[in-house]
């Protein structure tokens, strides 16, 4: 089962989107609903800030700092899952390191390619995506994915059982479905 964290509006399109895709899933701001599924997805957020602010009033923040299971981040929900958030240097998650910097580079439908590093989301070298908004995240060494036309920002980014995305699956087609299908499976991987 997936937990969707429900802190913005996008939360629920995203769990519908996930049980479409016949996984289970919960949307929850409860610790034991999220200590119970298997994957935790943080969905888009425009202003990260008020998400960390709601999220510590939930008392989640700490909670999810310590999780010890697969974490997606979809569009703002990457900038979340970085150390700090670029709208007023916000201390994040700290899943992965940097700063999630806003400001959209690009808005719309992009073609997304491998960064010649393998994905345990997908098998796909190229394909294309909806984004929202794409963030400044610069390529790194745990970049899979970038932007055709944004070849230095990262649009997928892996770290061990974290994973951050820069579009939305529910508007991607058939690579957003696998992206969140073979995201469910990956609970029973080593960490």
């Amino acid at each position: 089962m997936i937990a969707v964290v429900d802190y913005s509006p996008d939360a629920g399109v995203l769990a519908d989107f996930v049980k479409e895709c016949g996984i289970a899933c919960v949307l929850t701001t409860r610790e034991l609903e999220i200590s119970k599924a298997d994957c935790v997805i943080l969905p888009h957020a425009p202003v990260i800030p008020a998400v960390v602010r709601k999220l510590h009033l939930l008392n989640l923040f700490s909670f999810i700092r310590l999780l010890k299971k697969p974490i997606l981040g979809v569009c703002g929900g990457v900038q979340l899952l970085c150390e700090f958030s670029g709208d007023t240097s916000c201390a994040a998650l700290g899943f992965l390191p940097g700063t999630g910097e806003n400001g959209s580079l690009f808005t719309g439908t992009t073609l997304i390619r491998n960064s010649g590093k393998a994905s345990l989301l997908t098998d796909r070298q190229e394909f294309e995506v909806t984004i929202p908004q794409l963030l400044s995240l610069p390529k790194n060494d745990l970049t899979t994915f970038i932007p055709v036309d944004f070849p230095e920002t990262a649009a997928i980014i892996e770290k061990e059982m974290c994973f951050g995305i820069q579009f939305n699956p529910e508007s991607s087609g058939e690579a957003g479905r696998e992206i969140i299908q073979r995201f469910s499976l990956l609970h029973g991987v080593a960490q």
